[in-house]
């Protein structure tokens, strides 16, 4: 066993995997790249770089993350059983060393790296990051959430047969992306936002970021708000439920997670090219609350802000029913530190493998 499983490794060391994984990986890239303007950014990265399998019709071939892992694999095998595993050999070695730590950072990224936006209107605090992409419908008992589901479960099944939902939904249209017509007339059936606006699905833009979702529900099993609702993110509009004298709030939204700290916008000033509307800079002025601790900062479009492994970028702001609200982009990485200490690794095993070629040539 031991010997086949050393013949494995000898074997997956080889160049030849190299020779062909990497060509892949370029077309890849040139492909995938090419496929965004048809597709948009975020399907593309998902069809070609983020995927094990690349379906082209009934033919599987190599996704970006299984070309990847192959390249990994080998350059991991090479360094473990084909090195020379010397004093000569130290600055190859040590370039090598550094190239499988861009691999590792890269697969730490891929796998905890975190992306959202904040939106917080002036006067407003704010602990929630909202996802750029993914979607669900939200259950909330006395503001606890008690179940989500997400767009494709919504699309692929029916929630009037959950048993831990207190009440019945049934899903009438979900839609990826959403088209608002008027609402029948004179339909008693219709509660809240449903009795103004019916729900057409169309086809998904390219850009994921402007497609707006949504849903339909059928509800009963309430105490008395059985009917028909509709729900999109388009429009902060909740469900509002009683049942055997509990609330309950239906919504569908995009996927939120909780930060460590709260940010208050106290002040958003933006400053105007001259004898135009086009915004020339823009800053956000926010209070950071951290439990009992508190101070100012100044969040500018050159000038982010750090704090517990999260950073905040001024990314955009709109105009809300209640006034200014500024975007702030979110990126938590906590592998940041990974491509700097590789640089490192590669630079001093260049640096190394230069000096004692150059030590060679005089001795």
């Amino acid at each position: 066993m031991l010997k086949k499983l050393h013949k494995f490794c000898l074997r997956m060391a080889r160049p030849d995997i190299m020779f062909y994984t990497l060509p892949w990986m370029m077309l890849l890239l040139i492909v995938g790249t090419v496929a965004q303007r048809e597709i948009g950014i975020y399907q593309a990265e998902r069809l070609f770089f983020s995927s094990w399998v690349l379906w082209v019709g009934i033919i599987p071939l190599p996704g970006g993350l299984l070309t990847l892992s192959l390249i990994f694999i080998n350059l991991l095998a090479k360094f473990l059983f084909k090195s020379k595993w010397a004093w000569r050999q130290s600055g190859i070695i040590l370039t090598h060393f550094g190239i499988l730590l861009l691999f590792i950072g890269a697969l730490f990224t891929a796998t905890t790296a975190r992306e959202g936006f904040v939106l917080i209107p002036e006067g407003r605090t704010s602990d929630k990051i909202q996802d750029y992409h993914k979607k669900k419908l939200y259950i909330f008992e006395n503001e606890e959430e008690i179940a989500s589901y997400s767009i494709q479960e919504l699309q692929e099944n029916d929630l009037r047969h959950k048993a831990d939902l207190p009440f019945q939904i049934r899903v009438l249209t979900s839609c990826k992306n959403c088209e608002f017509l008027q609402a029948p007339k004179n339909d008693p059936d219709r509660r809240g936002l449903a009795q103004k606006i019916a729900l057409k699905p169309i086809p998904p833009k390219k850009q994921n970021e402007a497609n707006l979702s949504g849903v339909t529900l059928k509800i009963s099993g309430t105490d008395q708000e059985d009917g028909v609702y509709v729900s999109t993110e388009a429009a902060p509009h909740p469900i509002l439920i009683h049942k055997n004298g509990r609330d309950y709030r239906v919504q569908f939204q995009r996927m939120e997670t909780k930060l460590p700290f709260e940010l208050r916008l106290d002040d958003f000033v933006q400053e105007l090219h001259p004898g135009t509307q086009m915004a020339k800079n823009y800053h956000s002025d926010v209070e950071v609350i951290d439990g009992n601790d508190s101070w100012p900062v100044r969040i500018g479009m050159n000038a982010p802000l750090r704090n517990k492994g999260y950073t905040f970028f001024q990314s955009s702001f709109t105009n809300t029913p209640i006034g200014e609200a500024t975007i702030l982009a979110v990126v938590k990485n906590t592998g940041w530190l990974f491509p700097y200490i590789a640089s490192i690794v590669i630079a001093l095993g260049l640096l190394i493998h230069l000096g004692i070629r150059f030590q060679a040539r005089h001795e």
